[in-house]
């Protein structure tokens, strides 16, 4: 079994650990071998060793979005967060940040429970 080299980032990403563009890109040339498929045996491998990466995401996760939460409610507003999704660290696209603010289920005043919506990602 193989995994084309092209897919290797998804397929990774898929079983938990969760690296930034930069070290999936360092990840992703250490697998390829230059046929531009990763064998599965060498795939297995680099999850097992990366599985630290997924080590207390959610505390992270949580942290960061506390950062913004003014009223230390829970809540974080979406227009401010949608801003952030497009402007810092692995920037999303408007349309791809649009669709998180929508999973988030903003309420009328435009503020979501910003602990719901990482255990939305979380569990996908």
């Amino acid at each position: 079994m193989t995994i084309s080299i092209q897919h290797f980032p998804d397929a990774f990403r898929s079983c938990g650990p969760c690296p930034g563009s930069e070290l999936m890109d360092q990840l992703s040339q250490q697998a390829d071998n230059g046929s531009g498929i990763v064998e599965f045996e060498t795939f297995k491998s680099m999850v097992i060793d990366n599985a630290h990466l997924v080590d207390g995401i959610e505390a992270d996760t949580l942290s960061a979005f506390s950062v913004f939460d003014r009223d230390d409610d829970g809540t974080n507003m979406a227009q401010e967060c949608k801003h952030v999704f497009t402007a810092i660290g692995d920037v999303l696209d408007d349309e791809e940040a649009s669709e998180l603010i929508i999973e988030a289920e903003p309420n009328p005043k435009g503020r979501f429970q910003y602990g719901a919506l990482v255990d939305k990602i979380l569990r996908l």
